[in-house]
């Protein structure tokens, strides 16, 4: 049954009813405050919004209705947009038009019938014995790839040192930025848009944990293990800027996060992985060896345990710990684990592999 307020009599009659000159960039002037309140990245949001709806914004609220908005949708999706993108647009441009009913703005709510599209189901994927192995294999050989076109400002970086054999150890440099950014959130479960905005403002190296938003905009505080700290530690001598991940750093020439991935994807035969195939790996693999469930959704921070703050409980976080050290078993976070992993001659064969 069509909504009345798609009829042009219903137009006419909530026309006359909003203020004179009312448009949606006045409308999110007037209410966007509380309708981006408590979001992780508020101005992310807004902007999304605009991007969606930059063909209505300056029209007359009277324009801004539910088939309108759904057009728009649909040529946001025929771009490329993911489902789960467009969701989080529509719930925001939602709270912004319930706000305005609230305080007076609007007479009645223009888009109560739009609805959320419906989204695949999430990727809940476990790397397999055989793809983390090709994985570690994989970065150990892009590391001496560019560690023997001297990238790395350190002596064993050199094609000299490459050739002679010099093993990595516990405090050699990395030469790739990707290499930290995949052992870390393979050992911590954070998700990539996470990982990509962390800065080291929020990261405490000495007490061991790290400050991340939640989905519903509340800072959440996440323990480190002391491997994972201690790899931030040694990353951070060659990381001098305020993101813990960029996507490049000067002392590593011509290397980016995203040129290394590609290379990464090209030489290891994992199928389909994606970046956040790590954040259901890990919490897949915590749970197949027992870790209480709340445990893993704290760490995933997603936790719906409650309102108590559980990082203020000194023996809860302990556990935390415990939970952290399950992943890191035979978990390598050094370029020496790495090349350790590499040269081992215990290599789980395709025929190991549970996917085949």
């Amino acid at each position: 049954m069509p909504d009345a307020i798609h009829e042009p009599t219903a137009h006419a009659h909530t026309a006359s009813m909003r203020p004179a000159g009312l448009t949606l960039r006045t409308l999110v002037q007037a209410c966007g405050a509380t309708a981006f309140a408590k979001r992780a990245d508020p101005g992310k949001l807004e902007r999304g919004l605009f991007a969606l709806l930059s063909p209505l914004m300056d029209q007359p609220i009277a324009a801004v209705h539910a088939d309108a908005v759904r057009r728009l949708i649909d040529t946001a999706l025929a771009a490329g947009l993911e489902p789960h993108t467009l969701n989080l647009r529509i719930y925001t441009l939602r709270k912004l038009v319930r706000e305005a009913v609230r305080v007076g703005l609007l007479a009645h709510d223009p888009i109560a019938d739009l609805q959320t599209l419906r989204c695949q189901e999430a990727r809940n994927r476990m790397l397999t014995p055989v793809e983390r192995s090709r994985l570690w294999r994989a970065l150990f050989a892009e590391e001496q790839f560019l560690r023997s076109f001297g990238s790395s400002s350190n002596a064993t970086g050199s094609p000299a040192a490459v050739s002679a054999g010099v093993t990595p150890n516990v405090e050699t440099p990395f030469s790739n930025p990707l290499t930290p950014k995949v052992m870390f959130s393979m050992a911590t479960g954070l998700a990539r848009g996470h990982s990509d905005r962390l800065t080291w403002s929020a990261v405490d190296l000495t007490q061991n944990f790290m400050t991340v938003p939640t989905r519903r905009g509340a800072l959440q505080k996440i323990p480190l293990h002391e491997a994972v700290a201690d790899l931030l530690r040694r990353w951070r001598r060659q990381c001098r800027g305020d993101l813990v991940f960029p996507e490049r750093i000067p002392a590593l020439k011509g290397v980016s996060v995203r040129s290394s991935w590609g290379h990464l994807m090209e030489a290891v035969p994992v199928s389909a992985l994606h970046w956040n195939d790590f954040r259901s790996d890990f919490g897949n693999y915590l749970v197949e060896r027992g870790a209480p469930l709340e445990h893993v959704r704290y760490l995933l921070a997603g936790s719906r345990i409650g309102d108590i703050d559980l990082t203020l409980n000194d023996a809860f976080f302990d556990s935390l710990r415990d939970t952290l050290a399950l992943r890191l078993v035979d978990f390598p976070l050094t370029l020496e684990g790495l090349a350790t992993y590499a040269s081992t001659d215990a290599v789980i064969t395709d025929g190991d592999d549970p996917s085949h």
